[in-house]
Parts: structure tokens; C-alpha cells; sequence
């Protein structure tokens, strides 16, 4: 083979690679309810953990509900405030809450 040639199926290879571009991805919206908070002595404070344990469910919710390889981008939504009394205590958690899902779409051989 000679070196226009060599030179040339380089180039090609190079190109094909995309070296520069960025990734493509499919993206999906799922819509969840997260776990209730741990039981705590007042309503406020079990809305506030529910709140502060939202961001834990959505970086895993949506690994678990589509499957691995799929992370979060967003949280589009963040729900309704769902909290119950019990004898226990007051323990809430998010309701429909809105995520939306990342994965890469491009295949490497």
C-alpha cells in the first residue's frame, strides 16, 4: 500500500471515530413516589426530611425503575407533599414526583 493511501484510510478512520462530537442520548420521563421519611415527632420536621431524602431517591430511581445504565438528568417535577399521623409519629414522603432519565445511545464495538 502506498502512503496517499495509507495517508487516505487514516483520514477515513478518523472521521468515523468522531472524535470531537458529544455523545447522544435517549432521554425518558418516569414519575415516581419516593420512600416516607423515617417517623419523626412533628409534621414539619418529617416534611423536611422527606424533602432533604428526595434528591437520594431521584439519583437512583431511575437506575432502579428503567435499568442500569440509566441516570438522572432532572428532577422536573418535585411532587406533592404526602404525609401521614400515626401513633408512631409523622412520617411523609414526595408523590409523584417527575424525573427525567439519561442514557448514552451510541454503541461502541
Amino acid at each position: 500500500m502506498n502512503k496517499s493511501c495509507l495517508a487516505f484510510v487514516s483520514l477515513l478512520g478518523l472521521s468515523a471515530c468522531d472524535l470531537g462530537g458529544t455523545p447522544d442520548y435517549d432521554r425518558r420521563v418516569i414519575t415516581g413516589n419516593s420512600v416516607y421519611s423515617d417517623w419523626k415527632v412533628t409534621r414539619s420536621e418529617a416534611q423536611q426530611a422527606a424533602h432533604t431524602d428526595l434528591e437520594r431517591y431521584a439519583k437512583n430511581e431511575c437506575r432502579r425503575a428503567i435499568s442500569n445504565g440509566w441516570s438522572l438528568e432532572k428532577i422536573r417535577n418535585h411532587g406533592e407533599m404526602n404525609c401521614e399521623q400515626t401513633d408512631n409519629g409523622n412520617h411523609c414522603r414526595k408523590k409523584n414526583v417527575e424525573l427525567e432519565c439519561m442514557q448514552i445511545a451510541e454503541f461502541f464495538p
